[in-house]
This record gives C-alpha cells, sequence and structure tokens, in this order.
C-alpha cells in the first residue's frame, strides 16, 4: 500500500490550498492535543531554541498557538481522530 504523511495538521485546515490535496487521501488521520499540553509543548520548544521563559511564552502565544487555533476552529473533517 501507497503510504504519505503531510508534515503537520495543517494539512486539514480546510481554509488553505491543501484541502485540494483530500482527494488523493484514502484515508486521514488527525492528531489532536489537549490544548495547555500543546502551550506547554511550543513553550518548551522555544526554551529549546535558548529563549528565555518570557521568550519563549510570548513567542509560542504570539506565533505557534494562533496557527494551532486556526487550525482547530477550521479543520476538515477526518477518517480518525487521535487524541494526544
Amino acid at each position: 500500500p501507497k503510504f504519505w504523511r503531510p508534515n503537520s495538521n495543517f494539512r486539514f485546515f480546510r481554509l488553505f490550498q491543501r484541502r485540494d490535496l483530500s482527494q488523493f487521501w484514502g484515508y486521514s488521520v488527525f492528531v489532536e492535543a489537549d490544548f495547555d499540553e500543546l502551550e506547554r509543548r511550543l513553550i518548551n520548544r522555544w526554551l529549546d531554541h535558548g529563549l528565555d521563559h518570557t521568550a519563549a511564552k510570548k513567542r509560542a502565544h504570539d506565533n505557534d498557538i494562533v496557527n494551532a487555533a486556526t487550525v482547530l476552529n477550521h479543520r476538515m473533517p477526518s477518517d480518525l481522530t487521535l487524541i494526544n
């Protein structure tokens, strides 16, 4: 069987042009994380890149969390949703 995994959950973003690729999917899986856990992971990512906690939190909230909320609020349906 052929298997293709796009890089992120943006593939489910219905307002984004990638929605047109859905005609090529036989089965789709969306990975959803608890929002508090997502925030913790995103802040830790920026801490790992050397930012202090204040800068890491700002960076996560000004960009990553805004993007995650947009995807979650405007995503296309999936065949399976995994809660992480």
